[in-house]
């Protein structure tokens, strides 16, 4: 996005003023790191949009561009969850290291998603970071229900979906 600049060229302050609705949007951030049983050259394309069919049931990505699936940034795709469906996009993607996931669900939230793989041992030291914003008293209220705990669980579920994955070659069922 350009900046709006004045005619001075300064850009104006932001805009605080609050809604008229007076709709707060809540925010939440969590993260944990995953220990996962092979090296990162393994395990890095398992968190990929592709990857990810391997090992989690249900998981169907639709991929707008590219279309083939090739995970770079700038790529696109729609998934649905609770029939709800959410629009994906790739904003950052180092292979083997690093990739970043913006998500929108309209009418609850928008997440930013960051995994970061790192050697540890012989395996992989797996860093899950979600950024939570509310856009609706909907999505507020499901961020309210991703507590800590949660999320841990949540994580566990993880790490032990993809450890299963690694060593079977086959997804496991997790919740």
């Amino acid at each position: 996005m350009g900046s709006r600049k004045s005619e001075t060229g300064v850009a104006p302050p932001p805009d605080t003023t609050p809604p008229a609705d007076g709709f707060v949007p809540a925010h939440a951030t969590r993260s944990a790191t995953i220990h996962l049983h092979a090296p990162p050259d393994r395990v890095f394309p398992l968190f990929t949009p592709e990857g990810e069919r391997l090992w989690v049931p249900g998981w169907l990505p639709r991929y707008l561009w590219p279309t083939d699936g090739a995970a770079q940034v700038g790529m696109t795709f729609l998934t649905e969850h609770e029939g709800r469906e959410t629009t994906w996009m790739v904003a950052d993607f180092d292979p083997g290291r690093r990739a970043v996931y913006t998500r929108v669900t309209t009418g609850l939230s928008a997440v930013r998603v960051e995994v970061l793989c790192a050697p540890d041992g012989d395996g992989t030291a797996a860093n899950i970071r979600y950024d939570y914003v509310g856009l609706t008293p909907a999505g507020n209220a499901s961020i309210e229900q991703i507590t800590e705990t949660r999320y841990a669980e949540w994580m566990d579920e993880w790490e032990r979906a993809v450890n299963a994955y690694l060593a079977t070659g086959f997804a496991a069922h997790h919740g």
